[in-house]
């Protein structure tokens, strides 16, 4: 892989299946190996005025992920009302600027607009799957605010079609293990730039 080229991957799954600890691990991987990464957001825009919404509402907001999920899907969808690719766009802007070997997006649920501009970006959708059971119970420690499990948009996320498959269901350690032993296959894949 040159200096310059980028390998670009997408993971999908439903909330509480394990994106966020699947992409720490990808990175801890990928690192091992040399290689620099990034993680970019297309809901970046959402968690900033997600941030200032409660900032004006004079609620504190908990810092480390907390989510207002009803929140983020209203602002997404008045987004889209306004322009359909506002957030691929946001993600394209900061991906042009990207020098990283690496780049990993962790939060994509919309399979008209967003996945078809990642899929010709060159990025690879590897889908984290865990039971239902098995994310109820994650959700339940995570504090979100709000979650939106059988909305639309986590309906969306189901439909877009994955090179890879990891099982979360067990272990970290089993989850990672998956991990190293498909950074091995990534690492061969062609890259983008």
């Amino acid at each position: 892989m040159t200096k310059y080229a980028m390998l670009r991957l997408c993971l999908l799954g439903g909330t509480g299946s394990g994106k966020s600890t699947s992409c720490a691990l990808f990175r801890q991987a990928f690192t091992k190996r040399g290689m620099s990464v990034e993680t970019l957001k297309l809901a970046d825009p959402l968690y900033q005025l997600q941030s200032q919404i409660y900032e004006l509402s004079g609620q504190p907001l908990h810092q480390g992920g907390t989510q207002d999920q009803i929140l983020l899907e209203t602002m997404a969808r008045v987004m889209r009302r306004i322009s359909p690719e506002a957030l691929v766009w946001n993600l394209g802007k900061r991906l042009s600027d990207c020098q990283s070997n690496v780049v990993i997006n962790d939060d994509l649920r919309d399979n008209f607009v967003d996945a078809p501009v990642l899929k010709a970006k060159g990025f690879h959708f590897i889908r984290i799957y865990a039971r239902p059971a098995v994310r109820t119970a994650r959700l339940k420690t995570r504090g979100d605010i709000s979650l939106s499990l059988n909305s639309k948009v986590e309906c969306q996320q189901r439909r877009i079609a994955a090179e890879y498959v990891l099982t979360n269901n067990g272990s970290i350690e089993e989850l990672s293990q998956q991990i190293s032993d498909l950074t091995e296959i990534l690492c061969t894949l062609p890259t983008s730039r």
